[in-house]
């Protein structure tokens, strides 16, 4: 389900024309030639992506936030955000976001660091291209940085999302406890690198886009192959904790962060020996529907039964007959 739907509106001869003449004279003298970035105009900040049409120049903008949500703030389906804020991710691993363009992928992702920041402290880094909420600064006991990725670097290893990544790597005092943020997997090199990172011990989030959790797992071992020779499946059935599916629904009757209404389906995997991991070292991609249904059944009866997330992660980390 869409966040909404798609309207075309005529605005020469109304108020908002004379709005949109002068920000499109702002955009070409601050941005000529920019195909991806952020801009502020009028007080508030626009994400903007510029397209070629035949007509011409197409500009595309997304409002962002002026402050980050917490994932209480998100009308999340039950237990989605206890088991985002659980202890057990604090040492180390992969979340994936997975869906398609406009379903608040990076929202949640967002919130997930607040909120964890909020709850343990540590340290975040975020590589964005470009920063989409912003996160940059302290919760808490917690520090997040922002950072962008720059494609005409001086230094080549230093360019696009790879080179980024490897910088933002050095930028890391510890590992156990802090968060990277990459905000959507391109390329080969840095889904490698990504997989490595959560091996390590960091706690890596990022999106990806794909319908359903089988997708996503695929996507991330076929770009991550075309480095790690073969072997990316193996290193991603280590590394990975938690995917997540989402579908955004926007209710007009709401205003606020809840008036962005999230489904979708979330796994947990508590390492190499659950039965997603396997199924991932076996490349037997399906069987992963098998885990997906059993966990949602589980989410449900969680607070029919008033489990305790503990005791709910406990139940989402076996599969009865799996192991």
């Amino acid at each position: 389900m869409y966040a909404g739907s798609p309207k075309t509106l005529w605005v020469r001869g109304t108020p908002l024309c004379e709005f949109l003449d002068v920000m499109v004279e702002h955009i070409r003298t601050y941005h000529n030639g920019a195909t991806d970035f952020t801009m502020t105009f009028q007080g508030f900040t626009y994400r903007a992506h510029r397209s070629r049409t035949k007509m011409g120049e197409q500009i595309n903008l997304r409002r962002i936030p002026t402050e980050c949500p917490r994932l209480t703030d998100l009308a999340l389906p039950p237990m989605w955000a206890p088991v985002l804020t659980h202890p057990s991710l604090q040492s180390g691993g992969l979340v994936i976001f997975a869906a398609e363009t406009g379903q608040g992928k990076s929202t949640t992702a967002a919130a997930m660091i607040r909120s964890r920041l909020e709850k343990f402290g540590g340290y975040a880094w975020t590589v964005e291209d470009p920063a989409e909420l912003p996160l940059d600064g302290a919760y808490g006991s917690g520090v997040c940085r922002q950072s962008s990725v720059e494609w005409d670097h001086p230094d080549p290893k230093e360019s696009g999302w790879a080179g980024a990544l490897r910088a933002a790597m050095r930028s890391f005092p510890t590992t156990r406890g802090n968060i990277l943020f990459v905000g959507e997997v391109r390329d080969g090199e840095t889904a490698a690198e990504l997989i490595q990172a959560a091996i390590n011990g960091l706690l890596v989030i990022t999106t990806v886009h794909a319908l359903s959790i089988p997708a996503a797992v695929q996507r991330l071992i076929s770009l991550a192959n075309r480095r790690l020779d073969q072997i990316a499946a193996d290193l991603l059935a280590s590394a990975l904790r938690v995917v997540v599916t989402q579908q955004l629904t926007l209710r007009p009757d709401l205003t606020g962060w809840k008036r962005g209404e999230l489904d979708g389906k979330l796994v947990y995997c508590d390492g190499e020996s659950h039965p997603i991991a396997v199924a991932i070292r076996e490349r037997k991609f399906q069987q992963i529907l098998q885990s997906v249904r059993y966990q949602e059944t589980v989410l449900k009866l969680a607070g029919t039964r008033q489990q305790s997330v503990t005791e709910v992660l406990k139940d989402l980390g076996s599969m009865p007959g799996a192991r």
